[in-house]
Formats: C-alpha cells, sequence, structure tokens
C-alpha cells in the first residue's frame, strides 16, 4: 500500500520492510519541513530500509546548526549505519540532495533506483559527504541539479562505487554525472568499479565525471572496469584520476 511520510528511525536497531518496491511506497512529507525518510542519529548497522519506494519529498531536512540548508528530498541520514536496500527513490527535491543526502554515514545502499529527483544546488539524485558508504548495484538516473552533480555530488570521505550506473543526468551549470570534490582532504578516495556514466550532460562544462582533488594534485579517484562515454561536453572526465586497467573511456 501507500504510506504518508514522513517517517524517522530515531537511532533505533529496526528495518522497515514493504513488500517490494513496486507496491509499497512511503509518500511525501506531509506539508512539513522534513524529508520523507529519515535517519537522525545513532542507528547501528542492523537498521535498514528495504523493499520500498520513497516519493513525493519537497524541501528536505535542515542540517542541525544550518536550519536554512535543506538536503534529502527523500532521504536524509547523519552520523548513521543504517543502510537503504531494493528501495526506489524518486521524484523528490531538496536544495542539496534532492533524492537522498547522507552525512558522515557508513551503511551501504544496495540494489537501489534513484530517478527523476531534483536539487536546487549540489547533487541532483545522491549525495555523500565525508561518509565511508558502499554503493553497489544502483542505478542513478533522469536526475537534475543547478550546481554540480546531476547524478552524484560527493564530497570528502572514503565512498565506494561498485557496479554503479549513472545515466541520462543533467547539470544546470557543471558536472552532468559525478561529482567527486576531495578538496581539503588528504585522506579522501573514491573507487568505481565496473561502473558506467554515460549520456549525462551539462550546461557549461564537464558533462559525465569532475574530479577535484586535494591541493597535492594526487589522483584521489580510481576506476577499474569502468565505462565513461556519451556525456557531453566532453571531455568524459576532468581531473586527475588513477587508472586500474579494464576501463573505456570515451
Amino acid at each position: 500500500g501507500t504510506y504518508a511520510g514522513p517517517i524517522a528511525f530515531n537511532g533505533k536497531p529496526v528495518i522497515v520492510r514493504g513488500a517490494s518496491a513496486a507496491s509499497t511506497v512511503i509518500n511525501r512529507n506531509g506539508g512539513q519541513q522534513l524529508s520523507v525518510v529519515r535517519f537522525p542519529g545513532g542507528e547501528p548497522p542492523i537498521a535498514a530500509l528495504e523493499r520500498v519506494t520513497v516519493r513525493g519529498g519537497t524541501t528536505g531536512s535542515p542540517i542541525p546548526n544550518s536550519p536554512t540548508v535543506l538536503v534529502g528530498g527523500g532521504i536524509f541520514a547523519i552520523d548513521s549505519a543504517a543502510s537503504v536496500r531494493d528501495c526506489v527513490v524518486e521524484q523528490n527535491a531538496g536544495g542539496f540532495g534532492g533524492g537522498a543526502y547522507f552525512l558522515r554515514c557508513t551503511g551501504e545502499v544496495r540494489d537501489t533506483i534513484v530517478r527523476n529527483n531534483n536539487a536546487s544546488s549540489d547533487g541532483g539524485g545522491f549525495q555523500s559527504n565525508q561518509g565511508s558508504q558502499q554503493l553497489t548495484d544502483v542505478v542513478i538516473e533522469n536526475n537534475t541539479c543547478n550546481s554540480r552533480g546531476g547524478g552524484m555530488h560527493l564530497v570528502q570521505g572514503n565512498p565506494t562505487l561498485t557496479r554503479v550506473t549513472v545515466r541520462n543526468n543533467y547539470s544546470n551549470n557543471v558536472i552532468g554525472g559525478i561529482s567527486w570534490y576531495a578538496l581539503g582532504s588528504a585522506t579522501a578516495t573514491l573507487p568505481m568499479v565496473d561502473c558506467t556514466v554515460t549520456s549525462n550532460g551539462a550546461l557549461l562544462t564537464q558533462g559525465g565525471i569532475g574530479v577535484s582533488a586535494p591541493s597535492t594534485g594526487t589522483p584521489t579517484i580510481s576506476l577499474q572496469g569502468t565505462n565513461a562515454c556519451d556525456n557531453t561536453p566532453r571531455p568524459n572526465i576532468t581531473g586527475s584520476w588513477t587508472d586500474l586497467g579494464g576501463n573505456t573511456i570515451c
């Protein structure tokens, strides 16, 4: 069925599980300035959202200590180890991370589709900030933003992308596909393994992957078995990166 949002896990070791993402929907934010689903902190690794569609968030949640900054139209998590599995996150809007925004989080996102979301600033579909999340078998498609990362905006931390497809996203400014922003951190890394970044676009520059390295200039992003093609404007990758082999960079 369809259930009204918003909901919050409130640090509890629980799993919210639907019958399937096609048949179970958590819908909208009830006119409140909140994300549809929130992990507000302290959730242990057993906590998870599974087999549901998160839809129709219109504002996102205020970041603690920055109440005017609204993030995560669909999902917002902070200092949480909770995971998202077998879900669809669609038709949400926020300032940063239109579909989902994770701050200092460690859980996984697996077998999930993030589509048709919008951010008025960075991260049309997904944003991770200072986290070490593992994204596996995830599709990020048809999202938009007005600043950086139509598909994804990843800031510092040590996230990992494995078999992640980022396609048909658009930025009204720069970086249509994946924005990797490591500035200010000498330890930030982003491994991408068996990923696909294709058919993304940006109004100004960097249609595919945009890399911002630390001041040392050392590459902090590595690609293995990854395809980056058909993004406009070219080149498909802007910035320094490490080639671990098996890549197709058009």
